[in-house]
């Protein structure tokens, strides 16, 4: 993970230069302030923009030529009407944030449409998906863990995409940035009302045959591994099945639950 370096603004008695461009009718279109030829400004907005009727655009904050604001985001745009349309926060050039998404993209409404968890310029969070996009309506649209700018999670699917009505649409395990899955596929794909359209099963980022997978995951449980070794149409999946060290030695007594497989 990258760190943040030590910054420190020193006050000097100079004050900043203040230089702006026009648009043809007059009115201002930029304001930019500059100090020993960094762009820089401690009490505001280092950069302005303004539309052509004198709205503000876009505000970023710059110390020593660096992205950087400890208030608040160091960059905001703003819609026609002066909603919020896009916030980012910086420290020392590197996007960055602890308490919330370092990057917040709006719709025009106001509603949230992207938020992106950053950590030293790097994708994390540690208590949730680093990356959400949002329906129009509010509705999730996709949800991406990241830990230390790899996309990384051991609970569930790393990554989600959903359909607008909220059934899941594709979901793909991660782990250390490498599409990988033990116990199953590490790649789904649904059709509109739940049924599974694809499957492609990956260890270590490289695409395997589901048999493979079932050999060698010692996280399939021994239910699982029955059924698939007792009534699998696939002979190679049946083999595999009962290779793997959790297939009971002795079907004894063994009940399958069937209702897990209805």
């Amino acid at each position: 993970m990258k760190h943040i370096k030590d910054y420190r603004v020193f006050e000097t008695e100079q004050q900043p230069e203040v230089k702006k461009d026009y648009y043809p009718d007059g009115r201002v279109k930029a304001e930019r302030w500059y100090l020993n030829d960094n762009i820089h400004r401690i009490d505001g907005p280092a950069l302005i923009w303004y539309y052509p009727d004198g709205g503000v655009e876009a505000e970023h904050w710059y110390l020593n030529g660096e992205w950087h604001r400890e208030d608040g985001p160091a960059l905001i745009w703003y819609y026609l009407d002066g909603r919020v349309k896009e916030e980012k926060w910086y420290l020392n050039d590197n996007i960055h944030r602890i308490d919330g998404p370092a990057l917040i993209w709006y719709y025009p409404d106001g509603r949230v449409k992207k938020e992106l968890w950053y950590l030293n310029g790097e994708w994390h969070r540690e208590d949730g998906p680093a990356i959400i996009w949002y329906y129009p309506d509010g509705r999730v649209k996709k949800e991406a863990w990241f830990l230390n700018d790899n996309c990384h999670r051991e609970d569930g699917p790393a990554q989600i995409e959903y359909y607008p009505k909220g059934r899941v649409k594709i979901e793909v395990w991660y782990l250390n940035g490498k599409m990988h899955r033990e116990d199953g596929p590490a790649q789904i794909e649904y059709y509109p009302k739940g049924r599974v359209k694809k499957e492609l099963w990956y260890l270590n980022d490289n695409e395997v045959r589901k048999e493979m997978v079932i050999a060698v995951s010692s996280k399939t449980p021994a239910e699982t591994l029955v059924k698939l070794g007792q009534e699998d149409p696939d002979p190679e999946v049946r083999q595999a099945a009962k290779a793997n060290p959790n297939y009971p030695q002795d079907l004894e007594g063994w009940a399958i639950n069937m209702d897990d497989w209805t």
